[in-house]
C-alpha cells in the first residue's frame, strides 16, 4: 500500500513539471505586445509631433496590453506597427479639430489597421460620428471603448449625451407639438424695424402684412397704396399708389414681390416706384392669400365663402375647399389663411373657428377661437392668432392626433390687427401701424435642445505671459432670436482642472448657399446658384464627405428641394450634422414640404423659399462663438482621453449644451 502511495505522489510531481515546461516554452514563443522603448534623444532635438508621440506612447502601449482583440481560431494577430498607428491617429485628431470629419475617419481606419490594440481609436471615432449625426454608430464606438477603459470618467457622459441628442432631434422632427413658451412684448417701432426717427408710413387702414428677411410690404387697403421696403434697406418705406384696395403681398424669398387686391388683380413689383398688372384670378373677393408651393397659391374668398387654389404663375383654378355646409344656416367666412407644410389654417370669423385642413386628402378638424383677425404659423408649427378681443393666442397643434392646445399669451392689445415676419421674428401691429408687439418663442422648462461644437484650438499668450487656449464654437438652437438676447456662460474641465471660460460672439459670417435639387431645374433656379442634383436624402448625405472636405469653411446654408425623397433616419442624420456645424436648412418648396422637413429647417433657423429664379435672400448667421480658457500653470500633455479631453458646458438661461474635444498642448497651433 505504501508503494502505491509513493508512486502516485511521483506521478503528480511529474505531471506538474511537464505542464510548467510547456508553459515556459509557449511564453518564450509569444510575441511581445508592449511598445518598444523610444531611442534616447534630447527633447529639443525632436520635432513637436515626435515629442507628443513619445508622451502618448505609454497610453497606447497600455491600450495594446489592455485590449487584445480576440483573433479567429486558426489565425494569428499581425504584429502592431505602433509608430505608424500613432502618426495616423494624430493626423486624424488634427483633421477632427479642423472639422474635416470624413478624412479623420479614414485616418482612424489606417491607425486601427496598423495596430488593432489602439483602443483610443474608438473614442475619437465616437466623437466624430456624433458630429456628423450618426448617433447609432457613435454610441457603439464609445461603448467599445468603455469595454476596455472601464474607469474612464468622460466617455460615459459622452455616451449619455449621444442618446439625449438623438431623442431630442427625433422629438423635434416629429408631427407632435414641440414644447415652447411664448412672450409678447411691446417694442419700439423705429428700433425694431430700423426705420430711423421719422414715421415710416401713415396708413388709413392696413390689410394683411408680409415680410421676408429684411423686406417688408404693408398694403394700405383703405388708402389704395402699398408701403414697402425691399433689397435689405432700412429707413422710410417707399409708396406705390397705382394699386386699388391692396390686400396682401406674396414674397417668394428671391427678392420679387406680388400684390393681390380685393377684386383678385395681381400686380408684380417692377422697381421701387411701380407695380405692373400680372393677371387676375376669378373670385368674388380676397381677404388673404399665401403660397402653398412654388406652383400653387391659396386665396381666402369671404364673399364666395371658400378657399380657392390656383396654379402659379398661370393663375388657373385647381380646386376649392369649404367645410361641410349641410348644417342649416352655416355660413363660412374665411378672413385669414396660412400654410405650414401640407396643412392650411383658415380663420372663420362668422363661426368663431380656426380650421386645420390637410391639403393631401382635404380632411380637417377645427378649434374655437372667436372673432379672429389674423393668423400666422411659427417655424416650429405653432399657430398664432389675434382676435377682435385684442388677444394673441398660441395654438400648439398635434398633426397626428388632430388636436390643438390653446394658450392666451396676452390681452388688452389695443387695436391689434395683423402679423408679419421680419428677420426671422414674428411681429404684430395695430391697424394704424402705430403700435408694434414682438412675439418671441423660448424653451420650455423640459426643453434642452441646444448643440455646441468645438474646433480650431489655438494657443496664445496674454500680456501677463499666461497661456490662453482659444477655441471656436458653433452654437445652434431652434430659438435663435431668444438666444441673441443674452450671451452664453461657459465652464470647462481639462486635465482634471475646472477652468473658467469667457465667451464672445464672432461677427456674422458672409452667407453662401448650396442647393440640392431633384431632376432638371435649370429653368427654375438662378444661374448664380450652385446646384447639386440628388434624388434622396440618403444620396444627399452620401455626397457630404466630398463637399464638406473642401468647402466646410465657406458654406452656411443648405437649400433643400422639397421634391427630394426624405427618409426619417437620414433626415435625423442631416439635421444633427447641420446643428453641430452651424448650417441652416432652408427649403425650396417646389411641392408641399413635409412637416418633418419644416421642423428640421426650424431647428436650424432656416427659411422657406417659393422661388429661386433670382438669388435667395439668405440671412446672416449669428451662431459663431469664441471660447477663451486661461490654462493652469502646469499644462502637461496626457495620453489618456479622460485627462486630455476638454469638456465645455454652455448655458443660455435654462438651455444647456455640451461638447468634448481632446486637447494635447504640444500639438495645438500656436
Amino acid at each position: 500500500m505504501k508503494k502505491v502511495y509513493v508512486f502516485c505522489c511521483l506521478l503528480i510531481l511529474f505531471s506538474l513539471f511537464v505542464n510548467f515546461a510547456c508553459t515556459s516554452e509557449a511564453a518564450a514563443r509569444r510575441p511581445a505586445t508592449v511598445a518598444p522603448a523610444p531611442q534616447e534623444s534630447t527633447v529639443e532635438s525632436q520635432p513637436r509631433d515626435a515629442r507628443l508621440l513619445e508622451s502618448l506612447t505609454e497610453s497606447f502601449a497600455r491600450s495594446a496590453d489592455a485590449s487584445p482583440a480576440a483573433a479567429p481560431i486558426g489565425t494569428s494577430i499581425p504584429p502592431a506597427r505602433i509608430e505608424e498607428a500613432e502618426l495616423a491617429f494624430m493626423r486624424a485628431w488634427q483633421s477632427f479639430i479642423a472639422r474635416d470629419y470624413w478624412k479623420a475617419l479614414n485616418l482612424l481606419d489606417q491607425a486601427q489597421n496598423a495596430n488593432i490594440f489602439l483602443v483610443d481609436v474608438y473614442y475619437l471615432r465616437g466623437l466624430i460620428l456624433r458630429r456628423i449625426g450618426d448617433f447609432s454608430s457613435a454610441s457603439k464606438s464609445i461603448s467599445n471603448f468603455l469595454e476596455v477603459r472601464t474607469r474612464d470618467i468622460i466617455a460615459p457622459n459622452i455616451l449619455k449625451e449621444i442618446s439625449e441628442n438623438k431623442s431630442e432631434i427625433e422629438s423635434l422632427i416629429s408631427e407632435s407639438p414641440y414644447p415652447a413658451k411664448w412672450k409678447v412684448s411691446r417694442v419700439n417701432l423705429h428700433d425694431s424695424l430700423n426705420t430711423g426717427y421719422l414715421r415710416p408710413y401713415s396708413p388709413h387702414g392696413l390689410g394683411k402684412l408680409s415680410g421676408f428677411s429684411s423686406d417688408l410690404y404693408f398694403p394700405d387697403t383703405i388708402g389704395n397704396r402699398v408701403f414697402f421696403r425691399s433689397n435689405g434697406k432700412s429707413g422710410n418705406f417707399h409708396v406705390a399708389r397705382d394699386i386699388s384696395s391692396p390686400v396682401k403681398a406674396l414674397l417668394p424669398g428671391d427678392g420679387s414681390a406680388f400684390v393681390i387686391n380685393f377684386d383678385g388683380s395681381i400686380y408684380q413689383m417692377m422697381d421701387e416706384a411701380s407695380f405692373d398688372l400680372k393677371g387676375r384670378i376669378d373670385c368674388d373677393s380676397v381677404s388673404d392669400a399665401c403660397y402653398v408651393s412654388s406652383s400653387e397659391i391659396a386665396i381666402a374668398d369671404p364673399v364666395g365663402r371658400r378657399i380657392a387654389f390656383y396654379s402659379w404663375p398661370e393663375l388657373e383654378l385647381i380646386e376649392v375647399w369649404a367645410p361641410d355646409e349641410s348644417v342649416e344656416n352655416y355660413l363660412f367666412e374665411p378672413v385669414a389663411i396660412s400654410v405650414y407644410a401640407n396643412w392650411l389654417a383658415a380663420a372663420d370669423r362668422a363661426n368663431g373657428r380656426i380650421y386645420f385642413v390637410n391639403l393631401r386628402n382635404k380632411q380637417f378638424f377645427f378649434v374655437e377661437d372667436v372673432n379672429v383677425r389674423d393668423i400666422i404659423w411659427s417655424s416650429l408649427g405653432v399657430l398664432l392668432s389675434v382676435n377682435e378681443n385684442f388677444e394673441i393666442r398660441a395654438h400648439s397643434v398635434d398633426f397626428l392626433k388632430k388636436t390643438s392646445y390653446i394658450e392666451i399669451l396676452r390681452t388688452n392689445l389695443n387695436n391689434a390687427w395683423a402679423f408679419f415676419k421680419y428677420k426671422g421674428e414674428i411681429f404684430c401691429t395695430s391697424i394704424s401701424g402705430e403700435s408694434v408687439w414682438k412675439v418671441t418663442p423660448s424653451p420650455d422648462l423640459n426643453t434642452s435642445l441646444s448643440f455646441v461644437s468645438l474646433y480650431d484650438p489655438l494657443l496664445t499668450t496674454n500680456i501677463q505671459g499666461e497661456a490662453v487656449l482659444s477655441v471656436s464654437a458653433n452654437l445652434s438652437t431652434p430659438f435663435p432670436a431668444w438666444g441673441k438676447e443674452v450671451l452664453p456662460t461657459a465652464l470647462s474641465v481639462w486635465n482634471e482642472n475646472i477652468i473658467t471660460t469667457s465667451v464672445t460672439r464672432i461677427k456674422a459670417l458672409p452667407v453662401m448657399g448650396l442647393c440640392f435639387s431633384r431632376g432638371n431645374v435649370d429653368s427654375l433656379i438662378s444661374p448664380k446658384m450652385r446646384v447639386i442634383p440628388v434624388d434622396s436624402c440618403s444620396e444627399l448625405y452620401g455626397r457630404l464627405p466630398l463637399i464638406w472636405s473642401s468647402q466646410r469653411d465657406l458654406i452656411t446654408n443648405f437649400i433643400l428641394d422639397s421634391m427630394i425623397i426624405y427618409d426619417r433616419e437620414d433626415m435625423l442624420k442631416l439635421t444633427a450634422f447641420c446643428l453641430f456645424n452651424g448650417i441652416k436648412i432652408d427649403i425650396w418648396a417646389r411641392g408641399r414640404p413635409s412637416v418633418e422637413l419644416m421642423r428640421a429647417s426650424a431647428a436650424t433657423g432656416g427659411d422657406v423659399y417659393y422661388s429661386l429664379i433670382n438669388e435667395p435672400m439668405l440671412m446672416l448667421h449669428q451662431n459663431e462663438l469664441k471660447l477663451q480658457l486661461l490654462l493652469p500653470y502646469k499644462s502637461e500633455t496626457s495620453g489618456y482621453p479622460d485627462r486630455s479631453t476638454l469638456s465645455s458646458y454652455l448655458s443660455i438661461r435654462q438651455l444647456s449644451a455640451r461638447d468634448w474635444i481632446p486637447i494635447w498642448i504640444d500639438a495645438v497651433s500656436k
